[in-house]
């Protein structure tokens, strides 16, 4: 049997010129692609740290997990919930060494 190249049963229809591309649709298609990616990404990365998350939240999740009943449980209130600490008092930034005068009775006697 005769070996047969490839070449040989090819014919060409002319000649083939690719288009120089500018790259916007290119760079759109990219970044659109990037967006939904990353969204997607960040929902899974929501999801895994809800479900590996070992907190309890709920009277039933505590007996449930537990086993034993629950005997009080705190009120989801919006007053509990955005609490603030008081306000520290101000502080007093101490550039200079008191004088003795300036001290009260107490700190400046030694005895």
């Amino acid at each position: 049997m005769d070996k047969v190249s490839a070449s040989s049963l090819l014919t060409p229809l002319g000649q083939v010129y690719a288009e120089p591309t500018t790259g916007h649709g290119k760079m759109l298609a990219l970044m659109a692609g990037s967006v939904v990616l990353g969204i997607l990404v960040g929902l899974l990365l929501i999801v895994l740290s809800e479900w590996s998350d070992p907190s309890l939240r709920y009277e039933a999740d505590a007996e449930r997990l537990l086993g034993v009943p629950v005997l009080a449980v705190l009120p989801d209130t919006p007053a509990l919930r955005f609490a603030t600490l008081p306000a520290p008092p101000p502080r007093r930034a101490l550039t200079h060494a008191p004088a003795p005068a300036d001290l009260p009775a107490s700190e400046g006697t030694r005895g």
